[in-house]
């Protein structure tokens, strides 16, 4: 497995995993798209521009010629912890097939890694409450739910779950 930072032609494939991802996560939150071939030319492009952001990182990983998994992030986005020190796990996502081998935790230390480089202390991210796959994962890394909640623009709750860095 190699981790790199992405390329604008790597968009596609991280459009793939999220949409991959997202239908085993998801499928009691969420019912299936209703077009698919649509949502991954809109996730696709959506990447592009994400890709050619410079406020914000995205990390693959590449087994064997073929991204598995992403990690994107960068500065805290919320009102209550936007200083220079918080950052942000915006999204991560894994294929399925490649689920508990080591590849979300080994995206998330090298996201970590790089943010304690920077400088930052904390890092946050947010997970659908009933994501109970999630947060398992981030428990296991020392993420904890610090009570801050919000409402999904699908209408489901989220959570914010924060871990420090370091000092």
């Amino acid at each position: 497995m190699t981790i790199r930072e992405a390329a604008e032609d790597d968009c596609e494939a991280i459009a793939k995993v999220q949409l991959e991802a997202s239908k085993t996560a998801y499928a009691d939150i969420f019912p299936p798209f209703e077009n698919l071939e649509a949502e991954m030319q809109k996730r696709t492009q959506t990447w592009r521009t994400l890709a050619n952001d410079s406020k914000t990182d995205l990390l693959v990983s590449d087994r064997e010629d073929r991204i598995n998994a992403f990690v994107h992030f960068g500065r805290c986005r919320d009102n209550d912890l936007r200083c220079d020190e918080d950052a942000e796990i915006w999204s991560i996502y894994v294929l399925p097939a490649t689920w508990r081998k080591g590849t979300g935790g080994a995206l998330l230390k090298e996201a970590i890694g790089r943010l304690q480089n920077r400088g930052c202390k904390s890092l946050s991210l947010w997970v659908l409450e009933k994501n109970e796959i999630g947060i398992g994962f981030y428990r296991s890394y020392g993420f904890v739910t610090d009570g801050a909640v919000k409402k999904h623009q699908s209408g489901v709750t989220e959570i914010r779950m924060t871990k420090q860095i370091q000092e």
